[in-house]
């Protein structure tokens, strides 16, 4: 079990589980239920081992690739995913519908956000890795989780309520 400043890091290629600082907690890491092991854990999601690909969904209806295409015209810049990928991995999700609602939720804040403050690549890339990362664990600790450089501490917390008022 891990205390209020600590959160557990789980290693694939080990399948060993480590507690650090969250001070500690690399860029990119998300939180996540691992097969086997109690409670939740933090992962590289680069390091997640890749099974043959399975396709739940035959296609996308028309409306589910709208969608992808609004994405990525507005999320283009911060996460270049071709349309080709996004179709493939919802084909694979067991709730693409699920799926498509979380990124629109992260599109409209970082728009939300972006529409109204001039800000640098280095801060919109910020500021969509922080929105990512809201939407892969809960609302608690996640400004002492977020490691934030460039994208001034205001800003940061007003996307960070922005994102967890607009969850279901």
């Amino acid at each position: 079990m891990t205390g209020p400043n600590h959160v557990q890091i789980y290693d694939f290629a080990s399948r060993r589980v480590t507690i650090i600082p969250i001070a500690e907690l690399a860029q990119g890491y998300i939180e996540a239920t691992v097969e086997g092991v109690e409670g939740s854990v933090w992962i590289d999601p680069a390091t997640v081992p890749r099974k043959t690909p399975m396709f739940r969904h035959e296609s996308l209806d028309a409306a589910l690739e709208d969608k992808i295409r609004e994405i990525i015209k507005k999320l283009g810049p911060v996460f270049p995913k071709s349309f080709e990928n996004w179709v493939l991995d919802l084909r694979r999700d067991t709730h693409p519908e699920r799926e498509i609602s979380i990124w629109l939720q992260i599109t409209d804040v970082y728009q939300s956000v972006t529409g109204t403050h001039n800000l640098s690549t280095s801060q919109r890339k910020e500021l969509f890795d922080l929105i990512l990362r809201c939407s892969t664990c809960d609302r608690k600790g996640i400004e002492e989780v977020i490691q934030i450089e460039t994208l001034p501490r205001e800003l940061a917390k007003k996307a960070i309520d922005m994102y967890y008022e607009a969850r279901p």
